[in-house]
């Protein structure tokens, strides 16, 4: 029995991310996603297209919040952490009993004990 090469037609694919990454990084992704549908779609380069689409942080929410926003809270989290490190031991036993008292409310926790 003779088996013959299907082709399917074109791929049009599209990548939705943020900003920032740059253009090697592009070619990068798309000459590897380009050979997954060679060897896994039997398709020919040419009718493989890639189209990158860049939002700003300030277009793109995940679970209701912008990402521009998260990224604030990161870097809060991050200066809280690090005034922190300097602190005694004593706030730190005080976060802990808190945080066990509350069933794990760490962001209240956190203001607490930082004050």
């Amino acid at each position: 029995m003779r088996r013959e090469k299907v082709e399917f037609g074109n791929f049009h694919i599209q990548i939705t991310w943020g900003e920032g990454r740059t253009p090697v990084q592009k070619r990068k992704i798309a000459e590897r996603i380009t050979q997954v549908f060679i060897e896994e779609a039997k398709s020919k380069r040419e009718n493989i297209h890639v189209a990158f689409h860049d939002l700003p942080e300030t277009n793109y929410a995940n679970a209701g919040v912008l990402v521009v926003d998260r990224k604030r809270t990161r870097e809060e989290n991050r200066r809280i952490a690090r005034s922190r490190a300097g602190r005694s031991c004593r706030a730190t036993e005080e976060f802990h009993s808190y945080r066990s008292a509350t069933k794990g409310s760490t962001f209240i926790a956190r203001r607490s004990t930082l004050r």
